[in-house]
């Protein structure tokens, strides 16, 4: 392999920040440019004033049974607190179990039936009714999907609520992958010291970056941010704009106040107006004897509307694509195309591909991403 000399990377979130490191280990100078004035992308976190450590964009955690990303991740991570994730679901003002598993069934007196059902073709409805059958789609599917994406469960197709199987145990973590954990400093914290290298610069608080801005480079250029973005839009093209489901996150700090009963509660009920509450102090175990704040600070999540311009939409985040509406992935195979013809460019993470990572994932994007770019090849 023949490292370029020099590269650029736009964003500063987990998978950029791989693909930085892979490529300044292997001696290209790399410059990281992100709008935001934090590394971290999604996974940001940052101890709060009052000493809680906070994500900054929801609940994220790493799980997964691709120890090659785990021994990635080692060389930065420093310790891991060993945290399995785990959730409860708020359901017609009651607490349950979830993902549904014996447990769950027992608490309302129905039994756990969990058939196999293949989801290809079929759509969220259909496919939950025939596996879990139709009183635990209302109770725990029905209302909260209708607020996380704006839309019922018969216009969602069946592999987005499939992610989340039931159970017949009593298992009550979320994730079954052989390695889980959060880095014991934080991500942030990880993701900095992964860009800890002589070769890094990095640029915060950039101004955003536009096809534009490069009219011309000999060197690679990786975007990992939204190709409508990068692209203007394409104007020129018509192309338009990409959807993403955005979140509105509110945090409340309640001294003295008592734990969660699991670190996430997903809120079901349709007149409770945020789909998510999570006890951030959870996810983070301090050593004994170290400093522990006389607050919680919880995070209150509310899914909102995509339509470009939408009022709705100022002070959120795009957080979730929507891969499955048919004009948006016209559009998004019209971005590629165009990303196709400009030989320096490569693109991934979960706003460029326009696809739902998990955190393993989203690293092993980004090293697969870094090889190419090392054998010099092109991306497909």
């Amino acid at each position: 392999m023949t490292a370029p000399d020099s590269a650029i990377v736009v964003g500063a979130g987990i998978t950029g920040c791989t693909i930085a490191r892979v490529l300044a280990h292997a001696g290209t100078k790399v410059e990281v440019l992100d709008c935001r004035d934090q590394i971290g992308g999604l996974c940001a976190d940052h101890t709060d004033p009052h000493g809680n450590m906070v994500q900054d964009y929801g609940p994220h955690f790493f799980h997964t049974n691709d120890l090659g990303v785990v021994d990635f991740l080692n060389q930065f991570c420093g310790a891991w607190s060993l945290y399995h994730h785990r959730v409860k679901a708020r359901a017609a003002g009651q607490l349950y179990q979830f993902p549904v598993n014996d447990d769950t069934c027992c608490a309302l007196g129905t039994p756990n039936v969990s058939n196999e059902v293949d989801p290809t073709g079929l759509d969220a409805q259909t496919y939950l009714d025939q596996k879990i059958g139709p009183l635990l789609t209302a109770y725990f599917f029905s209302g909260y999907s209708q607020k996380q994406w704006g839309v019922p469960l018969r216009e969602i197709p069946a592999w987005v609520v499939a992610r989340v199987n039931p159970r017949r145990d009593r298992n009550p973590d979320y994730f079954l992958d052989t390695f889980q954990g959060v880095p014991k400093a934080g991500f942030s914290i990880m993701l900095l010291e992964m860009l800890n290298h002589d070769n890094i610069s990095l640029d915060l608080g950039c101004k955003p970056i536009h096809v534009r801005s490069f009219d011309r480079t000999d060197r690679p250029l990786v975007y990992t941010g939204s190709l409508d973005h990068f692209f203007d839009y394409s104007t020129q093209c018509r192309i338009g704009t990409l959807l993403y489901r955005h979140t509105e996150f509110r945090f409340v700090n309640i001294p003295g106040a008592n734990p969660l009963p699991a670190t996430c509660i997903n809120e079901c009920d349709l007149d409770t107006p945020h789909t998510r509450l999570t006890d951030n102090h959870q996810m983070y175990h301090r050593p004994a004897g170290s400093f522990e704040p006389d607050s919680r600070t919880f995070t209150l999540e509310r899914s909102v509307c995509t339509a470009p311009g939408n009022p709705s939409d100022e002070g959120t985040v795009a957080c979730y694509p929507i891969p499955w509406d048919e004009g948006a992935k016209e559009r998004h195979a019209a971005y590629l195309r165009l990303a196709q013809e400009l030989p320096y460019l490569y693109v991934a993470g979960r706003l460029a591909d326009y696809k739902y990572y998990n955190m393993d994932q989203a690293v092993r994007r980004g090293l697969d991403v870094a090889s190419l770019i090392l054998r010099g090849e092109r991306q497909c």
